[in-house]
């Protein structure tokens, strides 16, 4: 939870809670690491601030800077439960295994994300299209010919789904590069799993292998309660 108290508090929190500009730890950004400004604070069992800031994620630490900026005779503090800032903008190493927090998949083209991040320094890299899909305990290919036309014979070959099945994604990955957003908009709008079955008529393997995990990782629901306009959108 992010909450904003914009008169005098009592702050009662461990000392490591109490980020500020310092010391440099290795966290992520889109999935890599990278450097994030951090130092524990000291602080008696009792202070007041003019405004405290529960969270230091993303939006935290972009609300502290944006005050320190407009407001700088506010004195801010920001509170952390965790060891170190970052929210879901993190990789942990889990036994030599770098895993993520969250899907990190960020779009550059958001007009606040534009004026907060240097996206210079920051030095993002775009992921390749496409999904490693699991399946008889090995990883098949299922990518973009439209990005990456190199990797076209790979993903025919994949099990995943069958030829008619990406005959039929792929005339529908045309249609939706053609179209406006006034024209998806202007669609009907059903759930994305009927949309796949009846309007695409996709096989079962094919949406329960890859639609299925693949966009409700991205939209974090289901895919009966997923709009087909965003799909169409996303595609």
């Amino acid at each position: 939870v992010k909450m904003l108290i914009w008169v005098p508090l009592l702050v009662l929190a461990p000392a490591e809670a109490f980020i500020s500009p310092s010391l440099s730890r290795h966290r992520s950004i889109g999935g890599r690491r990278s450097h994030l400004p951090t130092r524990s604070v000291s602080m008696a069992a009792s202070s007041t601030a003019d405004c405290v800031i529960v969270g230091a994620g993303m939006s935290g630490m972009s609300t502290a800077r944006t005050l320190a900026q407009q407001q700088p005779d506010l004195s801010v503090v920001v509170v952390e439960k965790d060891a170190a800032p970052g929210g879901r903008v993190q990789t942990d190493n889990v036994d030599g295994f770098l895993c993520d927090r969250g899907f990190q998949v960020f779009i550059e083209e958001y007009p606040m994300a534009k004026r907060t991040f240097d996206y210079k320094a920051l030095k993002l890299r775009n992921f390749l299209p496409g999904a490693l899909v699991l399946k008889g305990g090995e990883f098949n290919l299922v990518s973009d010919p439209i990005r990456r036309p190199q990797d076209l014979l790979a993903s025919l070959l994949s099990p995943i789904g069958t030829f008619a099945d990406k005959l039929k994604v792929g005339l529908y990955r045309l249609s939706c590069v053609r179209s406006t957003e006034e024209d998806i908009f202007s669609r009907p709008e059903r759930p994305t799993v009927d949309f796949l079955r009846n309007e695409l008529k996709l096989s079962d393997s094919m949406i329960s292998s890859f639609f299925l995990p693949f966009y409700r990782g991205i939209f974090l629901a289901p895919l009966d309660r997923q709009s087909s306009r965003m799909l169409s959108g996303s595609s």
